[in-house]
């Protein structure tokens, strides 16, 4: 969906001077594509209104009402983008750092619109790509990080655009080149403790994650027994992980 409008706005001038010929030309040809766009539309919405998301969406927003719901939406997505500019996760960052991330994250979306902004002469595909994904993604009820992988490639050129902007600028000539730094420290450490858990072996089910699913994993991947494991992660890795499908009983779960 969020790619409609970049082909919106690549297609719809040719489209709308084909529409202004035809309708010169030929009225009753021009209601007709009209007709069929208009058709075309309806029926992609429908479809849409008629999947697990958008069903499981429209609960959420009856439960917790629009404005409640698009104002919390706001303050998890908001944070979010301050995961992706400290680039270390809120739960693994320390306590008294937490309350930080919304700020940082106002900070990175300051500079999205502002590198947006500096290409307001020239506006094209890849802006209205992210603003139809961003606003797509601040809409959606759930909240994950992961969202943004799609779209972090267009987050980090407007954010690098809006960063050498800066940099004409003595006072936060400074500022970018330390945010950037950080930025790099961070992906090296996450990338040293990625390294690390792979590296793990049998202590894997001790270093992963927060703890919650430790007991699962020993079950999953060391055979341990008469352990309080959670059913839905261990069918997950009897489907998928070759490693726990070698240890799970005939039966299965």
């Amino acid at each position: 969906m969020a790619l409609l409008p970049a082909l919106a706005w690549v297609l719809g001038a040719p489209l709308l001077t084909n529409l202004q010929k035809l309708w010169k030309e030929s009225p009753v040809v021009f209601w007709s594509w009209l007709g069929g766009l208009l058709a075309v539309g309806l029926s992609c919405g429908f479809l849409i209104s008629q999947t697990q998301y958008f069903e499981g969406m429209k609960a959420v927003y009856f439960h917790d009402g629009l404005i409640g719901r698009l104002r919390e939406n706001m303050a998890a997505h908001t944070t979010e983008m301050g995961e992706i500019g400290f680039n270390v996760p809120s739960s693994k960052a320390p306590s008294v750092l937490k309350p930080a991330y919304p700020l940082v994250g106002v900070l990175v979306i300051g500079l999205v619109f502002r590198g947006i902004w500096l290409r307001r002469r020239s506006l094209g595909v890849l802006e209205a790509t992210l603003l139809a994904y961003g606003g797509l993604i601040f809409v959606w009820p759930y909240s994950d990080a992961r969202f943004w992988l799609p779209a972090l490639p267009l987050i980090a050129g407007f954010i690098a655009l809006a960063l050498i902007d800066a940099g004409r600028h003595r006072h936060l000539k400074f500022a970018g080149a330390a945010m950037c730094a950080w930025f790099a420290l961070a992906g090296l450490a996450a990338l040293a403790y990625s390294t690390r858990i792979s590296w793990a072996g049998n202590r894997f089910a001790d270093v992963y994650g927060d703890g919650n699913l430790s007991l699962t994993y020993r079950a999953a991947f060391l055979g341990q027994t008469n352990v309080l494991v959670n059913s839905d992660a261990m069918l997950l890795l009897r489907r998928y992980d070759t490693r726990a499908q070698k240890l799970s009983p005939r039966n299965g779960l």
